[in-house]
């Protein structure tokens, strides 16, 4: 199927209320689409459109201007927000969307089953099935040695098997170096050492 952009359209409903729906369509009729909202028409009864539903309430016939296209209805992964601006800076969440109607040319055919797996999105792609995927088959023990491990962790410490090693470091002559340990060195080197060393009282 074309992967054609989805168009978010709403209407009040008989008692007052929003109703959200997506409708997305090959890309030849989404361009078509666009062009009848900004009102530059390709023909001049594009105007005239229609979404009329079969009676399973899937599948429909959309009319625009004198074409008909085949449509049907999906269910989406998961709802779908839905936002609108009046300044084109500040937003306001107005409804949910669960479904999105996808028009097909006559020669394309949708999935066959109810759900559009991937959604409308690409972050989507098989978003069910990696929402409830298996767990992770670990062995009892692997679990009780990393559980042990953080703990360990926790409380100061280090893993199994883990060495800290602490090195206390001096910026000399544009480049951090590893302190030297005076009780190793020469008292020649410690004496040296104490020198170069400023006396607090200054």
């Amino acid at each position: 199927m074309s992967g054609g952009p989805s168009r978010g359209q709403h209407h009040l409903s008989k008692d007052g209320q929003e109703e959200h729906f997506l409708l997305r369509a090959t890309p030849q009729l989404a361009a078509r689409l666009h062009r009848v909202l900004e009102e530059d028409p390709v023909a001049a009864d594009d105007h005239a459109m229609s979404l009329e539903w079969e009676q399973d309430a899937t599948h429909a016939r959309l009319q625009v201007g004198k074409d008909a296209f085949r449509a049907r209805l999906y269910n989406l992964p998961t709802a779908v927000e839905t936002w609108k601006s009046y300044d084109d800076v500040h937003l306001v969440k107005s409804g949910d969307v669960g479904q999105l109607v996808v028009v097909m040319d006559e020669t394309e055919d949708g999935p066959e089953h109810d759900e559009y797996t991937h959604g409308i999105t690409k972050p989507m792609e098989h978003a069910r099935k990696r929402h409830f995927r298996k767990e992770a088959d670990v062995p009892p023990e692997v679990m009780r040695r990393v559980e042990l491990d953080v703990r360990h962790v926790l409380q100061g410490g280090t893993a199994q098997g883990v060495e800290i090693v602490d090195v206390e470091e001096e910026f000399i002559d544009g480049e951090w170096r590893p302190v030297q340990d005076t009780g190793d060195m020469p008292a020649k080197d410690q004496t040296q050492l104490k020198e170069k060393q400023p006396d607090p009282k200054d």
